[in-house]
């Protein structure tokens, strides 16, 4: 169906976030998602669905129907992902770089930046927590893809300047995320800087 085309903007969302029930707990499942192609589907959908400032708000906006897709990308991604957990080769999480979709998160990463203070209101926060932990499974895949994460310093120093509570309850914070993905970036450094230059 997302392949075809066919389904009305306002499905979209729906139908990803089914794909992910279908995924979820499923490791065999996950596997056959991503044989299926299903990362590089979800980014192909994304671009279709609007600017990276359109994934992440909340507000309604007439003619916008983006609402709901990158939550039911993000949640597809990660069960798929999810299938290949404590594998030594990670096939998945290299097609999340080389499909364009790591980059599709930094790109809302610095959306939600860009949309400063006032885009704090109707900013999507569980889907700027699941970008963030997205990014940060991902980043550390190659030099390109730290440098690419490197680049939207400020983002991140923004996302924890202005954190947002998700699960208040589990302590799930853009915050905390954003933190967390600052420390794997400083542990990569190094372990992959020369001793020479340490």
């Amino acid at each position: 169906l997302l392949r075809s085309g066919s389904l009305p903007d306002l499905a979209i969302g729906g139908a990803l976030y089914a794909a992910s029930d279908c995924i979820q707990s499923r490791p065999a499942v996950g596997r056959v998602a991503f044989e299926l192609g299903l990362i590089e589907l979800v980014a192909a959908q994304l671009p279709r669905s609007g600017a990276p400032s359109d994934w992440l708000s909340t507000a309604y906006c007439p003619g916008k129907t983006a609402r709901g897709h990158l939550f039911g990308a993000l949640h597809a991604v990660t069960h798929t992902c999810n299938g290949f957990s404590g594998s030594e080769a990670r096939p998945d999480l290299d097609v999340v770089v080389s499909s364009g979709l790591l980059d599709q998160m930094v790109s809302a990463l610095r959306a939600f930046e860009q949309a400063n203070v006032q885009g704090l209101q109707t900013a999507d926060r569980l889907v700027i927590f699941m970008a963030l932990s997205m990014i940060k499974r991902v980043s550390k895949r190659s030099a390109s893809s730290d440098a690419l994460v490197r680049s939207a310093g400020s983002a991140i120093a923004f996302a924890m300047e202005h954190s947002l509570d998700v699960i208040e309850d589990l302590g799930w914070t853009t915050g905390a995320q954003a933190a967390a993905l600052c420390e794997d970036q400083l542990q990569f450094c190094l372990v992959s800087t020369p001793p020479e230059i340490v």
